[in-house]
Formats: structure tokens, C-alpha cells, sequence
């Protein structure tokens, strides 16, 4: 991948990830007061990768996994939690998220992946015992979902006698979000596909454990509450986890249509056998604390609105940037491409089972042992030459200190600025924005155009100005958190920081600059 196709991918994900935080599906809330945190999750990996049901080899199809960057096919909670970096918004939770990919089958035979930033993660305090929450413990991982599925399963969730219970088919559902005029009822299958403002594919998990079993391929060792989103649990499985609910917004208006149908990785154009996976990787400390303290249990508490920065637990490690800062992973298995226009779907798909209403068979041994061998046990970032050594640095780490001189001889750092007060820019002169920016292309920019200040935001865009305006100031200690700091790193170079979300760097030209600077690469003044 070119790095301008790399820039490209952050800025995609980022605008998704925008859209996410936007978003709120009335699935996920049905009992609105009810306490939760909900993030986004940029994508860190797509492909045949499937640790919890095919563990160190390649899965029957292929994914769209959100969170610890360090996911490959035979992931353990020690590898994840000791990931460099998460592409979810807290930071203490490396856990890792997956879902099938969507796919739109052309009329000529060949597949194009729908366009998909990511995931939006939400976790929910339910049940009627939810003040006996449990966090996830460590080398947790569940599956919901059953992707052989063509047809809605209408069995009964299992519950004592007199309790209501709903059918295991109403833990998948669809919404189609269009103009008013053409709104439709959300469904159970993917029945809509013409969705001006997106299909929002949404999956509910099972949120009680039999207390024993970390994992089991059968998924016996947890169980759903009596209504799926709310109720009580088995007896036998008596321990209350956090409530689990995967939103992802595919864009199949985005596609140029030609008579085909859209389809799930797995061959389902159904949507029945939609499903997600879940393996934990969370700071234990801050799970136990962010539940502890009522940001899960608490109705009446801050989280009733699902902000992060409303939970202290969550609020220390969270960052708008992570989609951005910990950008996707090179593919574990090279030879075999996901994404973009394909001539068939990853693995050994029979497509003669796309539509059901029989289940479908699955099966992926005779297209797995071909790329075993291939498999990677770690998978680099997409990005600038040199980057996983600079990457492993958090980005608040790569922060300078006003004063201190970066990036081309003669400038200095300012300091972080707020910026697009009132909605005017604090540098407004003159503007740019390009995929292989650094602080040194901003700075050369700026001073051949006679500007002695050069902002830099969202990691690759540029402003100019020989003075901040319009509100602009260095002085905003009364943010309300990190969270709007400076911390996005370069587009082409991950081992510096260009601003952050309405948030400058700012650094001051106070000598002269030679003509030759803009080729400069140093990090200080020589």
C-alpha cells in the first residue's frame, strides 16, 4: 500500500469513526435511562482471521476486527493486552471485536467489499441483578450469532418457567437509515439495502456465564438473558457479565449497483447468519473500577448518557485519535485479498447456500491448509517506511514541550491551540492538506508563503497565520479532558504529533529557514 493510500485509509476511518459517535441506535437503548458507555472502534485487520473458532490457522471467511492491533490467528488475552495500541477509543481496552465482512456480488461474478470504518461498541448495564455485574475476566471470549443461519430462528430463549423470553433470531437485527419518507421498520434479515444514509448492521451478546469456562467452541459456557437485552440468566449460568451490542454502519449506496445482491463473507445474502465475536483484552483494573463505580449499575449516574468521559475509570485512558493513531494491519495472509473488487469470496464459499431457508454447511478445510503456512503471528501497521519503531510509543509520549525546537531549523514549538471558536479558525490565513504530511512540509509551507506560524490538525492538515485569531488561545486548562489534546500523530510521520480534533499545534518560525529545509527530517534544530 502506498503511503497516499494509506492516508487516505485513516482519513475513511476517521470520518466513520465521526459518524459512529453520532449515532445512537434505539435498539441498543431501549431502557434509555439506563447506565452505558458506548466507543468507537476504527478497523485494525481484515481478512480470514478467527482466534476463538479457528485458533491458529485460517477461518472459513473473512472479518472486520476493531480494537487490539495485535491480533492475529492464535491470539491469546496476554497478547492482546499488550498490544501497542487499540483502534478504540479507551485505551485500557485492548479486547478485540470482529464481524463478517459485507460484500457486493456483481452480475459479472466478481465481489466488492462495502465500505465500513469500524465498529461502534456498546456496553450496557442489563439484567435485573445488573448491581451484581461481573467484569470480563481475563482469556474471556464468546461468540453470538450463528453465521449457517438462512432463516429466522424462532426457538425460544430457554428461561425458568413463567419468565418471558424472547426467540434466539432477535439477537441480530437491521436498520435502514434513510429519509423520512422511506423509513423502514428494522428487521431481523437484511431485507433493505437501498439506505441513503446507511445500513446499521446491529448484533446482541450473551451476558451470563456459567462462572467456570473461559471459552468453549459450543458456546455452553455462557447464556443469554431471558430477553436477550434485558431479564434474568439460567441458573446455570448464574454469573452477570457486561451486556454486549455491536452497531456497524456499512454504506451500500456507495457501491455502483449493477443488479447483483449484496452478501456476508460467509455467503449469506440473508443476513440471518449474521454474528460477532468478542475476546477480552481490558486493563482488568479499570473494568472492575469503571463497573465498581456505577458507570454500568448506576441508572441515575453520569453514563445514563453514554459518554466515556463521564466514567473516571474510562475517562483516564480515552482518546478521539485511536482510529487514527493505530491504523489498520498489513493483511496476515498477503496473497489472499479481502477488500476492494475481488473475483471470489475468501474461502470455500458455496454460494448455492446464500439464500437458504436450510442452514448453510460450513466448511473450510480445503482452502485453509494452501495458506497456513503463510500465516503471520504479528502483522505490521500500513503506513511510512520505519513506523513500528516509533509506533510502540504512545502518542502522548511524542508531545513537545513549548519551547523546544522541532521539525526545521529555526522553529520552535508554541504549544497546543484550540481551534474553529465560534466557527472560525485560530490560524485563517492560508490552508493545506496533504497525505504525506509532517511538521516539517507544514513549516516549509508556511514560511515560502511569509507566515511565521504553522498549525497543524487532524494529522495532516495544514493553517498559517502570523498570529491566532478568532479565539484561538494556548490557554485550555478548563477542557474537560485529554481527550481534546493534541494527540493525533503525523500522516507521514508516526513518530511526531500534528494535532489533534480542533486542537493546533502550533510552532513559531524565529530565524531564518533555509530554501532547502523542506527535505529536512531532523527532529530538532542542529
Amino acid at each position: 500500500m502506498t503511503q497516499t493510500q494509506f492516508s487516505s485509509l485513516c482519513v475513511l476511518n476517521k470520518m466513520r469513526s465521526s459518524t459512529f459517535s453520532g449515532l445512537v441506535s434505539a435498539a441498543a437503548l431501549l431502557g434509555s435511562a439506563d447506565a452505558f458507555w458506548r466507543m468507537s472502534c476504527g478497523v485494525v485487520q481484515a481478512g480470514r482471521i478467527d482466534p476463538l473458532i479457528s485458533p491458529g490457522r485460517i477461518a472459513g471467511h473473512a472479518h472486520k476486527i476493531s480494537g487490539a492491533s495485535d491480533i492475529s490467528t492464535s491470539s491469546t488475552y496476554s497478547q492482546l493486552v499488550n498490544s501497542s495500541c487499540t483502534t478504540c477509543e479507551i485505551g485500557d481496552d485492548k479486547s478485540a471485536y470482529w464481524t463478517p465482512q459485507l460484500y457486493y456480488h456483481h452480475k459479472n461474478g466478481s465481489f466488492e467489499a462495502v465500505p465500513n470504518g469500524g465498529h461502534t461498541i456498546y456496553y450496557l448495564g442489563r439484567g435485573d441483578d445488573k448491581s451484581n455485574t461481573k467484569p470480563f475476566p481475563p482469556g474471556f471470549g464468546m461468540v453470538s450469532g450463528d453465521p449457517k443461519l438462512r432463516s429466522y430462528n424462532k426457538t425460544l430463549i430457554p428461561v425458568a418457567a413463567g419468565v418471558a423470553s424472547r426467540p434466539f433470531g432477535d439477537r441480530v437485527s437491521f436498520a435502514c437509515l434513510t429519509t423520512p419518507d422511506k423509513q423502514k421498520v428494522e428487521q431481523n434479515s437484511m431485507v433493505y439495502t437501498d439506505c441513503q444514509y446507511g445500513l446499521r448492521a446491529q448484533i446482541q451478546f450473551q451476558s451470563c456465564w456459567d462462572g467456570v469456562n473461559l471459552y468453549k467452541p459450543d458456546q455452553s459456557h455462557v447464556a443469554y438473558l431471558s430477553r436477550i437485552d434485558n431479564g434474568v440468566c439460567p441458573s446455570t449460568h448464574p454469573v452477570l457479565l457486561p451486556h454486549l451490542f455491536y452497531e456497524l454502519y456499512y454504506f451500500p449506496n456507495e457501491i455502483v449497483q449493477d443488479g447483483g445482491e449484496f452478501m456476508f463473507a460467509q455467503g449469506d445474502k440473508t443476513g440471518y447468519g449474521f454474528h460477532g465475536d468478542f475476546m477480552m483484552g481490558w486493563n482488568t483494573t479499570t473494568l472492575g473500577e469503571a463497573i465498581s463505580s456505577g458507570c454500568l449499575t448506576n441508572d441515575t449516574g453520569p453514563t445514563s448518557s453514554g459518554s466515556i468521559d463521564d466514567c473516571p475509570a474510562l475517562k483516564r485512558s480515552h482518546s478521539n485519535a485511536a482510529g487514527w493513531n493505530c491504523p489498520q494491519r498489513q493483511a496476515l495472509i498477503p496473497s489472499e485479498p479481502v477488500g476492494g473488487m475481488i473475483d471470489k469470496l475468501p474461502g470455500c464459499i458455496n454460494l448455492n447456500q446464500s439464500q437458504g431457508p436450510d442452514n448453510a454447511v460450513a466448511s473450510d478445510a480445503s482452502c485453509s491448509s494452501s495458506y497456513d503456512s503463510q500465516i503471520a503471528t504479528r502483522s505490521a501497521p500500513l503506513g511510512p517506511t520505519g513506523m513500528p519503531s516509533s509506533f510502540v510509543q504512545p502518542a502522548s509520549t511524542l508531545r513537545p514541550t513549548p519551547g523546544q525546537a522541532v521539525g526545521n531549523s529555526g522553529w520552535v514549538y508554541a504549544g497546543c491551540a484550540n481551534d474553529t471558536q465560534n466557527n472560525a479558525r485560530s490560524l485563517s490565513a492560508l490552508s493545506t492538506t496533504k497525505d504525506y504530511m509532517t511538521i516539517e512540509t507544514c513549516q516549509s509551507y508556511c514560511s515560502s508563503k511569509g507566515y511565521s506560524l504553522a498549525g497543524l490538525e487532524n494529522g495532516n492538515e495544514c493553517y498559517c497565520d502570523n498570529s491566532l485569531g478568532n479565539g484561538g488561545t494556548f490557554d485550555w486548562t478548563n477542557a474537560p479532558s485529554e481527550y481534546y489534546a493534541c494527540d493525533m500523530r503525523c500522516a507521514a510521520d508516526y513518530g511526531k504529533i500534528c494535532g489533534g480534533a480542533a486542537r493546533l499545534s502550533v510552532f513559531r518560525k524565529t530565524a531564518s529557514t533555509s530554501s532547502s529545509s523542506s527535505s529536512s527530517t531532523s527532529t530538532s534544530s542542529p
